[in-house]
């Protein structure tokens, strides 16, 4: 009987202890769960305000254009009516749960006037799938001081809760579509971008993503650069006299001047009458735009620019089916450079063509602005008789935006059918490359073996050798003590392993992509980084090296997951919210409960990295700025080059450069009216280096006037790029997934490649014994991270890898810098002098 006891209590005894196990050796790197306490509860009605303040939304609230897109800072604008007695501050929070439960109150101090309704924007991270969210409003207390970081900051602290609303989200953009703002009704051409396959969410036919176009008002426009974070371009169409720049706000105009810097691309369609935009007095933006001066031509006949500006007319059996008619009378500007102009303030990107005095005048200039620019664009996209399918948006706008794909839709009477896939495949999903390579399994995996092992080694020691040692001495009454002396010796061994597992200190794990356009005065950067709290309450993460008070440019920390994430399911029993601040989201105090937290940083500012420089010539003169690479055309060719270039290269990374390719951009290919195959339009090569390129090492660029060395391979862009396309995978026995999750964390460098080149990697239709079909290539959190904008002008592009580095933003935890590691791209871009396509004068032969 005393024996049956004993292996009941050993039985539970041990499943205690493995309960004990699992959680001391595996919870500490387990993601935590947790939810605001002060959150709406299921069961309470949305779209409902209560309380002294009224909070509603705002006509167009959700995002700049009334859409958002999930996985974005997103700008919303809600109608705040304070119906109090007094003028007082107001602390509005949007609170929405993050990938751990816990709830992320996105805060902004106003203040109200009793009676007088007024909008006010808040920006906040919409996570994936989620569908509803909560706005509060809070007495604002000053608190003033306690920022551990900057003492002379103003923080506010809610108080008591004057008002609540709850709303739902409805009609979300897709995670893998573009975004685009079009700053006036007309959208000069561009819709051709939003055609899809069939349905709502399917993909276009013959490109990899589709774009959402979003007209606006200026007035609409967020007040906030992580307000238009998430959009790839703002393409100004207005011409109206509410549609200038002049009725931007000075908080506008910043927002726009710094998401321009961070890797944006404004694009100005100059209106036929009445043009502010090179006016100072009546352009907030008037220090960023093209260093030109406008010309305004009339009565101009298009049709000398149809090469530029759509196909031939269809012919089907020899015969024109159908005219295609351009403007013989429009309104035309061409631009000249100002005296002085910086060599990146007046770039030519597209020319007209050459009159019978032999010159050829820009049409479309462009202006660099760090990692972004300005587009000036002199044709009248917006002109009546090109509202249709008369501009081929893949025959002009490619060659502005610098994307690629055959823009056709699916049904229309000028398509061939045969051409048009059945469906499309996704092939992968790009961007999953970065959780895949931020995750911390092995030292979770660590943890679980410990406890399977000792679980193991208890249990034989526990039961039958012990019970069968004491047998064979006649002990066996003595089992008891046998058992409890094996439980405290196990007790002992399980706290020792995991206090000796368990990490104390924070640290990070992370993936990243820096940018730097030679002779622009800023860096851009984006870490998506996994970081280990080790600490129970809270922890405050902030950028390490904090940006001056002066400085107009603050980095963006806010929580990140990947799309394949639930939201709040599994929350932790003390339930905690932490506030961000709209105004300086540089800093967040965290929950923490010794488990992980992943974020994204968006950090732009003064040059963190000392990237790839043109070295000095030996002749001790100076080179001018902009030349210090010369490219120089060959006439006739030489050996089948058509140039040489001239130059050598260092640079003083902290660590060696793997993986190092020079891409050459020449120019665009020639302006001809035939039907585009989706093929690229620029003239561009590839070398890959087989070495490291190490810190201090010259780089010389001779090797490009070469068919190729044993240390660098040549290739032509185009087979480069086919090359980062991959093919449809199998979904039978293997385990797809589980496949493409290994491929990731072994072949980074060829992900972050097709992130690089995205918008100019080509889209392959194949045939089978059925119908045709094509992979699609997708990504959801690396918008505007793509270089395809650099294939429309010429430049150098080098890009290499530091492998199991630092981060090139430092981060900290709780005021102390922690160690990271993980693995950066580094990308450098080098203008070269401007080469606009010609227009080709001899047609090709084939019909369509």
């Amino acid at each position: 009987m005393l024996q049956t006891l004993i292996n009941q209590t050993s039985r539970r005894a041990c499943l205690s202890l493995c309960a004990i196990l699992l959680i001391v050796c595996c919870c500490p790197h387990a993601p935590a769960q947790d939810s605001a306490s002060d959150a709406h509860a299921p069961g309470d009605p949305f779209n409902t305000a209560t309380g002294e303040i009224l909070i509603d939304q705002a006509k167009g609230s959700l995002g700049a254009g009334g859409r958002f897109r999930p996985g974005e800072v997103t700008p919303l604008a809600f109608t705040i009516t304070d119906r109090g007695t007094a003028i007082r501050n107001v602390l509005l929070r949007l609170e929405t749960a993050d990938i751990d439960g816990d709830t992320t109150n996105w805060s902004r101090p106003i203040t109200t006037t009793p009676g007088k309704p007024g909008v006010v924007w808040l920006y906040a991270r919409i996570p994936f799938n989620t569908d509803s969210f909560t706005v509060g409003a809070y007495e604002a207390i000053d608190r003033t001081g306690t920022d551990p970081d900057d003492a002379s900051k103003v923080v506010y602290e809610p108080g008591r809760r004057l008002g609540s609303a709850g709303f739902s989200f409805r009609n979300p953009v897709e995670p893998s579509t573009a975004m685009m703002l079009i700053v006036g009704t007309n959208r000069a051409g561009l819709d051709p971008y939003t055609w899809r396959l069939s349905a709502q969410n399917s993909p276009p036919p013959l490109a990899h993503e589709p774009v959402e176009l979003f007209p606006i008002k200026p007035t609409d426009l967020p007040d906030r650069a992580l307000g238009l974070r998430g959009y790839d371009a703002i393409v100004w169409t207005g011409s109206g006299a509410d549609e200038q720049p002049a009725k931007l706000s000075v908080q506008q105009a910043d927002a726009i001047r710094e998401w321009i810097a961070a890797g944006g691309h404004l694009i100005i369609v100059l209106p036929t009458v009445g043009q502010t935009w090179l006016e100072g007095s009546a352009n907030p933006l008037a220090d960023i735009m093209p260093a030109v001066a406008a010309t305004r031509l009339d009565n101009v006949d298009l049709d000398a620019f149809r090469m530029m500006l759509t196909r031939r007319d269809p012919m089907k059996d020899g015969k024109v089916v159908r005219q295609i008619v351009l403007p013989s009378s429009t309104v035309l500007h061409t631009f000249a450079p100002l005296a002085g102009a910086g060599v990146h303030d007046a770039i030519s990107i597209l020319n007209a063509p050459a009159a019978d005095t032999g010159r050829s005048e820009p049409v479309v200039v462009r202006r660099l602005y760090s990692a972004g620019a300005i587009t000036l664009v002199g044709i009248d996209a917006t002109h009546p008789a090109l509202t249709g399918d008369s501009l081929r948006a893949d025959f002009f706008w490619h060659r502005v935006l610098g994307r690629r794909g055959e823009l056709v839709k699916a049904g229309a009477p000028d398509t061939d059918p045969t051409r048009i896939p059945t469906s499309r495949e996704p092939a992968v999903m790009i961007d999953g490359v970065i959780d895949n390579n931020i995750q911390r399994d092995a030292r979770s995996a660590g943890g679980l073996l410990l406890a399977l092992v000792v679980f193991g080694a208890f249990w034989i020691v526990a039961c039958p050798l012990s019970f069968f040692i004491l047998k064979n001495r006649k002990l066996t009454h003595h089992a008891w003590l046998a058992f409890a002396a094996s439980i405290a010796a196990f007790t002992a061994v399980s706290w020792t392993g995991a206090s000796l597992l368990r990490q104390r200190t924070p640290d990070a794990r992370f993936v990243a992509i820096i940018d730097h356009v030679y002779g622009q005065p800023l860096q851009r950067c984006r870490v998506w980084a996994n970081l280990f709290l080790p600490e129970y309450g809270t922890q405050r993460v902030s950028i390490a090296d904090a940006v001056s008070k002066e400085s107009k440019w603050r980095p963006i920390l806010t929580p990140w997951e990947p799309n394949d994430t639930s939201i709040g399911t599994s929350p932790f029993p003390d339930v905690r919210g932490y506030a961000v601040d709209s105004r300086s989201p540089e800093s967040i105090e965290f929950p923490s409960r010794s488990t992980e937290k992943r974020v994204q940083i968006d950090w732009l500012g003064p040059p963190r990295w000392s990237m790839p420089l043109p070295l000095q010539p030996d002749s001790g003169v100076p080179p001018v700025f902009g030349a210090e690479i010369q490219l120089s055309r060959l006439d006739p060719p030489v050996s089948g080059r058509f140039f040489s270039i001239n130059g050598t290269l260092k640079h003083n990374l902290p660590a060696p450069l793997e993986n190092v390719q020079i891409v050459l951009v020449t120019g665009q290919s020639p302006l001809r009216s035939t039907n585009p195959t989706g093929d690229l339009l620029a003239s561009a090569r590839v070398w890959t280096r087989k070495d490291p390129w190490n810190p201090g090492d010259s780089l010389s660029l001779d090797f490009i006037n070469q068919s190729g060395t044993d240390a660098i391979t040549a290739s032509d862009a185009r087979g480069y790029l086919d090359g980062l396309v991959p093919g449809p995978r199998s979904t039978g026995i293997v385990d797809a997934n589980a496949e493409l999750r290994r491929e990731m964390r072994a072949d980074i460098v060829k992900y972050l490649n097709r992130i690089t080149f995205y918008n100019v990697l080509p889209v392959s239709v194949a045939f089978d014994a059925y119908a045709p079909r094509a992979s699609v290539v997708m990504r959801e959190c690396t918008h505007n991270y793509d270089l395809g904008r650099w294939f429309t002008q010429p430049c150098i592009i080098v890009t290499g890898h530091i492998k199991r580095g630092e981060s090139p933003v430092p981060i900290k935890v709780d005021g102390t810098e922690i160690q990271t590691t993980g693995h950066t791209m580094v990308r450098w871009i080098y203008p070269l002098p401007a080469n606009p396509p010609e227009f080709q004068t001899a047609e090709p032969t084939e019909t369509q």
